[in-house]
């Protein structure tokens, strides 16, 4: 089985875990911030550091693991062992990790130091943030873990994480330091979820019952495929499974639709030939039928026309003639009549208002029209 799984294999590992843990160096920022930048800062203002506070209870603690047993260092010979530690120790041991670390917060307060954040990180802490709590477990105390959270490059993400760990509940790759950190979240460590980038951390998280997942950035060291096996390997918090644990649990993802069968090629174009066929010869058929049809039309209609006696023409009765000539005077006697009216029509119209007659007509057949003069 490939190291690096796929992470929708098998469903997503965030689904029903409320608390994500996470790791600092390798997962949210790189192990190349930390070499380049905050442990030259710190050793460039060390001795400033351990000169201003030398009365200080830290300083002390550091004086004392330093000198061994032996009588106590001078301040040169602590900032030199100091110095060395921090440049070629990658553990360290806890009192130099305090002081190397208290001189960070002048440098993220003053604007000197910017912590580097990997892209994808802010969008995740605030997606995640939304249903989940998000905790940070890392060597650093918990006050340097604030800091750099708080200044980013990103600007300040401290908003979206509700607690820190460190090396107070016990070492990262002891079993009993995750139990602890489950107990102090009340939760069971099968509801704890631990992102980090080291191999043997993720294998004491899985020993306490805590589901692991390893991050594999730029600049973090190999993972050997036989010691990841058991795994899911991430290279990015942009990847499905984390990406869709951010939404909240009213927005279940869209079910996409089933694609409709695929038909073969040559069975689509067989069936389209053979319709295509039966289409042609259903409209031979139909032309076929059309020219017989006609052709016994034509023939019944010849045989008929032939049986048909032939027309002999008629002279008009003496009946029919007194019936024309009734009805041409009729027509004439009518036309005269309305010929008549319309003449007398216009002959009132024309008459002024102011001096309206009374006429009386007489119509005869065949008289003139005499109008009386009006007596005064």
């Amino acid at each position: 089985m490939s190291a690096e799984k796929e992470c929708t294999s098998s469903g997503n590992p965030l689904e029903k875990r409320p608390v994500i843990l996470l790791d600092i160096a390798g997962t949210i920022t790189s192990h190349g911030f930390l070499k380049d930048t905050l442990y030259p800062y710190a050793a460039a203002h060390l001795e400033e550091y351990v000169k201003t506070n030398w009365d200080e209870q830290d300083i002390k603690t550091l004086v004392k693991h330093l000198s061994s047993g032996e009588e106590a260092l001078p301040l040169e010979k602590v900032v030199e062992k100091c110095k060395t530690i921090i440049n070629t120790q990658y553990d360290k041991p806890t009192p130099v990790q305090n002081v190397q670390e208290a001189t960070y917060k002048k440098g993220f307060e003053d604007g000197s130091l910017v912590a580097h954040i990997f892209p994808d990180v802010p969008e995740a802490l605030e997606n995640w943030s939304k249903t989940k709590r998000i905790a940070i477990f890392s060597k650093g105390n918990v006050e340097s873990q604030k800091q750099l959270i708080a200044h980013t490059t990103s600007g300040d993400l401290s908003k979206y994480i509700s607690h820190y760990f460190d090396l107070s509940v016990g070492g990262k790759t002891d079993d009993a330091s995750y139990t602890k950190i489950a107990e102090q979240l009340s939760i069971a460590p099968e509801e704890l979820i631990y992102i980090n980038d080291q191999i043997d951390e993720a294998n004491a998280a899985k020993k306490a019952g805590i589901t692991a997942i390893l991050v594999k950035r730029e600049g973090n060291k190999e993972i050997p495929e036989a010691d990841s096996a058991d795994f899911t390997i991430l290279a990015s918090f942009a990847d499905h499974f984390l990406e869709m644990s951010g939404k909240r649990k009213n927005e279940e993802p869209e079910t996409p639709e089933a694609p409709p069968p695929k038909v073969a090629k040559t069975e689509i174009e067989s069936t389209s030939r053979d319709n295509a066929t039966s289409a042609q010869k259903t409209e031979e058929q139909k032309v076929e039928i059309a020219a017989e049809a006609m052709e016994v039309d034509s023939e019944e209609l010849v045989k008929e026309e032939e049986a048909k006696p032939a027309e002999v023409p008629q002279e008009p009765t003496t009946s029919s003639k007194t019936e024309e000539l009734k009805e041409t005077r009729v027509t004439e006697e009518t036309i005269a009549d309305e010929d008549i009216e319309m003449v007398e029509e216009t002959k009132i119209t024309k008459a002024p208002e102011e001096t309206a007659q009374k006429v009386e007509i007489t119509t005869k057949p065949e008289e003139k029209v005499e109008e009386k003069p009006q007596e005064e």
